[in-house]
C-alpha cells in the first residue's frame, strides 16, 4: 500500500542528476523498516524497476518486515546493529544512510545504551565501509537544539540540555554522532559526509504502535472515534512529510558541502490545532481535559528549523500541504487496523 500513497512523490526525484550520480553504486541502508529508511529504500527500488537503474541495494534493519513488497535484487540483513561489528562483516559501499536509531521517545527512553550505541559506536564502524569518494548520511535530529529558545534554529546553533536530561541518551548521542561526521570531514577529506537534523518527519508507511504524538491522535480518531488530548495543546512543532525530507537528503548525500543540515517541513501548528486537523478528516470530536496531564514536560515546547541552507543546496521551494499528508497518512493507519482486523 505504502507504493500508492508515496511513489509518485519518490518518481519526481529520479532526475538525471539522481541517475547520473547514483548509476551502479552499492548502496547501504540502516534502520531499513523504519518511517525514513523505507522511503529511502523504496526510492532505490523504484529507480532500478522503473528507471534502468542499477543500484546494488542492501538494507539493515532489526525486523523483516517492511510495508512494501521488496522487488528486484536486494540483500536484505537482519540484525541488532548494536550486537554485531558491521564493519567486520560487510564489504565497501559508495553511499551509506545510517537511519538506524531509536526515534519515538518511548524507545529510546526505555533502550538508552542502544540508543548511544547506534549513533555514536555504529555510526563510527559504519564510515569504515565508505569507500574513497563516497558518501555517508548520518540522520540526526532536531532535538540537538533542546533547550533553546526562539526558533527556527540555525545549523551553527546547538543546544543547551545537560547530560542527566531524561531524553539525554538521544540528545547527546546524536550530537556526538555529528562531532564523529566533522572528524571523518578532517581524516577522510574526499568523502561526502554530513549530517541531517531532521525535524519530525510523519507519514504513510509508519509502523503500527509508533507513540508520537502525531500517530498517537491518529489512532485514537480511527480506534476511539474521538481524540482527547492530555494537556492543553499548546506546543507548537513543525512537521515534515516523509518524501520532502528523502528529497532533502538526497540532495546532501549527492551534494553536501557542510557537515550538517536541517531537515524539515514548513507546516507548523500547535498540537491542538493538528487534532483539530485530524478530528476534521475523521469527522470524529477533539476534547481539551479541564483536568490536564503534566505531559512530555522535558520534550520542546516548540519545534522549527531554518531551511535556508538546505533549501539553497537542493533548490527545494515546495512542500507537502499538511493536510494532504494527514490524508495519506491516515489511509495509511486506517489501511492497516483493517488489515489487522482480518
Amino acid at each position: 500500500m505504502i507504493e500508492k500513497y508515496s511513489q509518485e512523490y519518490l518518481r519526481k526525484m529520479v532526475t538525471p542528476d539522481f541517475c547520473k550520480f547514483f548509476q551502479g553504486q552499492r548502496i547501504l541502508i540502516t534502520g531499513a523498516s523504519g518511517l525514513i529508511g523505507t522511503h529511502f529504500t523504496l526510492l532505490f527500488q523504484v529507480f532500478n524497476q522503473f528507471f534502468q537503474g542499477k543500484t546494488d541495494l542492501s538494507i539493515i534493519s532489526k525486523t523483516s518486515e517492511f510495508p512494501f513488497e521488496l522487488k528486484g535484487v536486494i540483500t536484505v540483513i537482519k540484525q541488532d546493529l548494536t550486537e554485531v561489528n558491521v564493519s567486520k562483516m560487510l564489504g565497501k559501499f559508495d553511499s551509506i544512510i545510517h537511519c538506524a536509531g531509536y526515534g519515538q521517545p518511548t524507545k529510546f527512553q526505555s533502550e538508552r545504551l542502544k540508543t548511544i550505541h547506534l549513533n555514536t559506536t555504529s555510526t563510527i564502524e559504519l564510515s569504515r565501509l565508505v569507500v574513497d569518494k563516497g558518501s555517508f548520511l548520518f540522520m540526526s535530529t532536531s532535538e540537538v537544539y533542546s533547550g533553546l529558545d526562539n526558533p527556527p534554529f540555525r545549523e551553527d546553533q546547538i543546544g543547551i540540555t545537560n547530560t542527566n536530561h531524561p531524553r539525554s541518551s538521544y540528545i547527546e548521542s546524536k550530537r556526538t554522532g555529528e562531532a564523529i561526521i566533522a572528524a571523518l570531514r578532517v581524516e577522510f577529506p574526499e568523502m561526502v559526509a554530513s549530517s541531517a537534523r531532521l525535524a519530525l518527519a510523519y507519514g504513510p508507511g509508519v509502523k503500527d504502535g509508533d507513540s508520537r504524538v502525531i500517530n498517537q491522535l491518529i489512532n485514537q480518531g480511527l480506534t476511539k472515534k474521538e481524540i482527547i488530548l492530555r494537556d492543553s495543546g499548546s506546543a507548537k512543532r513543525t512537521y515534515c512529510f516523509a518524501p520532502d525530507a528523502i528529497e532533502q537528503c538526497i540532495a546532501i548525500l549527492m551534494h553536501g558541502k557542510d557537515h550538517v543540515y536541517n531537515v524539515g517541513g514548513v507546516s507548523q501548528v500547535s498540537i491542538a490545532s493538528l487534532a483539530g486537523k485530524i478530528g476534521e478528516i475523521l469527522k470524529v470530536s477533539v476534547k481539551i481535559p479541564e483536568v490536564q496531564e503534566k505531559f512530555l514536560l522535558d520534550a520542546p515546547l516548540e519545534v522549527g528549523l531554518d531551511l535556508t541552507k538546505i533549501e539553497e543546496l537542493s533548490g527545494k521551494k515546495d512542500y507537502v500541504d499538511i493536510n494532504l499528508g494527514l490524508e495519506e497518512t491516515i489511509l495509511w493507519m486506517k489501511h492497516n487496523l483493517n488489515k489487522a482486523k482480518v
